[in-house]
Order: C-alpha cells, then sequence, then structure tokens
C-alpha cells in the first residue's frame, strides 16, 4: 500500500525571512559587508542565532567598537524590540528635520539616519547636527524654516545691513547653514566677521566707524533719508547708486574720504531729477521772490 503523498511546504518568502531578523534590512543597508550575509540568511532560511554568529564573523565586526557590537547583537536577538526601537528613533528624526527646517524625510529614510547614528554610538545631543549631515548633504538645501530658516534669516539681515550682494549670495548663504548646522552651531558669527571685514574694505572711509560696532545701515541712515527727502523718492537700498558713492568716498591725497552730509546734499540737488521735485519748484519760487525783493518788484 503506497503511502499518502504529503504535500512539502512552500519555502519562505525573502520578506518573511527578513522580517525575523528586525531592522536589520536598514543595517544591511548601512554596511555592505552585512548585506551580503543577510542575501545568504534570507536564501537558507537562517535563524537569528546562525544570523548573529555570521556577523560576528565578518571585519566590519571585528573593527567595531564592543559597546555597538552589543547594541546590535541585542537588536538582532530581539527582533520586535528593535523595530520598536527603530520606528521610535525614526519619529525622533522626524521631528529634528522639522526643527532644523529640512524636508520631512520617508520613514524608512529615517529609520536609516537613526540607525546610522547608533552605529556611530552618537548621544541623543549629537544626533541633531547628524540629521542635518544626512538630510542636507549633498545638493539639498534647507527650507526658510526652523534652526536653518533662523539662521539663514540672520545672515541675510547681515548682508542687508553690510551692504554685501555677491550673486550667488542666496546659494551662498544656504550653503553656510548647512555647514553650521552640520557642526552642531546655531550660531553665524564666522558669517558675521566676514561681512564686517567685506565693509570695512568696501566702505574704507567709515572703516574705523565699522570696527567700532556700527552698520553701514546706521552710517548711511543720514544720507539714505537726505536723498528720500530731496529727490523725493524714498529709498532704504544700500546700493543706489549716489548712496554707494557716498559711502565709498573717493580717494584725496591718497587716503579714502567721504563727502559730509552738506554736501552730500549739495551734489543731491545738482542731480537732474532734483528739477522736477516739488521742493525744487519751491526753491525756484523763494528764489524768484528774493530777487523780486532785492529790485523792488515786489512789495
Amino acid at each position: 500500500m503506497s503511502q499518502p503523498i504529503v504535500p512539502r511546504p512552500d519555502p519562505p518568502k525573502p520578506e518573511d525571512v527578513q522580517a525575523q531578523y528586525g531592522f536589520v534590512t536598514l543595517l544591511a543597508k548601512q554596511i555592505p559587508e552585512i548585506s551580503g550575509v543577510l542575501d545568504q540568511a534570507t536564501r537558507e532560511s537562517w535563524t537569528s542565532d546562525r544570523f548573529s554568529m555570521a556577523i560576528a564573523n565578518t571585519n566590519w565586526w571585528r573593527t567595531t567598537p564592543a559597546a555597538t557590537r552589543q547594541w546590535v547583537t541585542q537588536q538582532i536577538s530581539d527582533p520586535a524590540t528593535a523595530t520598536a526601537a527603530m520606528n521610535t528613533g525614526a519619529s525622533k528624526v522626524e521631528e529634528y528635520a522639522v526643527q532644523l527646517g529640512a524636508d520631512t524625510p520617508s520613514l524608512q529614510r529615517a529609520g536609516e539616519v537613526w540607525l546610522a547614528g547608533k552605529l556611530f554610538g552618537l548621544s541623543d545631543s549629537e544626533m541633531l547636527p547628524h540629521t542635518a549631515r544626512m538630510l542636507l548633504g549633498g545638493d539639498a538645501n534647507p527650507v526658510r524654516g526652523g534652526l536653518s530658516g533662523q539662521l539663514m534669516n540672520k545672515m541675510y539681515a547681515d548682508a542687508i545691513n553690510y551692504g554685501y550682494n555677491a550673486p550667488d549670495m542666496g546659494q551662498e548663504i544656504a550653503d553656510q547653514s548647512k555647514y553650521l548646522l552640520w557642526a552642531g552651531s546655531t550660531s553665524p558669527d564666522a558669517w558675521h566677521s566676514k561681512m564686517i571685514n567685506y565693509a570695512m574694505t568696501k566702505y574704507a572711509p567709515y572703516a574705523d566707524r565699522i570696527r567700532g560696532g556700527e552698520t553701514v545701515r546706521d552710517i548711511a541712515t543720514p544720507f539714505l533719508e537726505s536723498r528720500s527727502k530731496i529727490l523725493e523718492e524714498p529709498t532704504t537700498s544700500l546700493h543706489d547708486p549716489l548712496i554707494e558713492r557716498a559711502l565709498q568716498g573717493q580717494l584725496v591725497d591718497g587716503k579714502s574720504t567721504a563727502p559730509s552730509l552738506y554736501q552730500f546734499e549739495q551734489d543731491l540737488r545738482k542731480d537732474p531729477r532734483w528739477g522736477y521735485t516739488q521742493n525744487a519748484r519751491q526753491a525756484t519760487a523763494q528764489a524768484a521772490a528774493s530777487i523780486g525783493k532785492t529790485f523792488g518788484m515786489i512789495g
């Protein structure tokens, strides 16, 4: 009598085998050597113990600090806890992204960022700059929000107040913001120093005042007010040709000399635009009246 044929069970699916190893699929993305081990474990349906032993034989394992190795072993031996920790870590990375002003990463990407930090043995305080390096690397630019937005706003304000207007200033500021966040800094002191040095060179007649703490805008305010009043064209731009000329001055006997406010106002009245202003017409009328009185034509 023939024995009944018992159907052989279907081989496990790769995704089911990988699920047994919890967070290890992300670990394999971070460490190419582990990726090969994981592929073999998936094909041959290894147990987690066998997988752990294979990981322990890799070169990565032998060159990794003991604390990190212990942590990896614990995660492999307890997939449920590892998955929960990874999800919690990914959520924290998403919070860091918002805090930094970076685009919110996918859950998988956030998990990769978290795992990389754990493999580096980073503390919680080191995870913020680590997240910045991971999410704001390469060509990725920060958005105008969070810490990056605050940094960029400070840099833009400095550029405006010190008359800096490089053609690629926007990209320069975005890059400087990234570098600071990568280093764990939120203070653009180096940028501020650069603006001061730039202004002292460009607006040489006022170098001492700039060195003393005044911004170019502070120094330019009386000139801006006079220009707006006399030419009846309100402006706050330090890059207006008349304002720049006044701030940069001219060389006199080898020394940069700026005009006085009185001389600046006299020069404004020589500008062709002044002849079309209301105050020019009033000045002309007053001059005519004065001449008439002088010659007895007006009582």
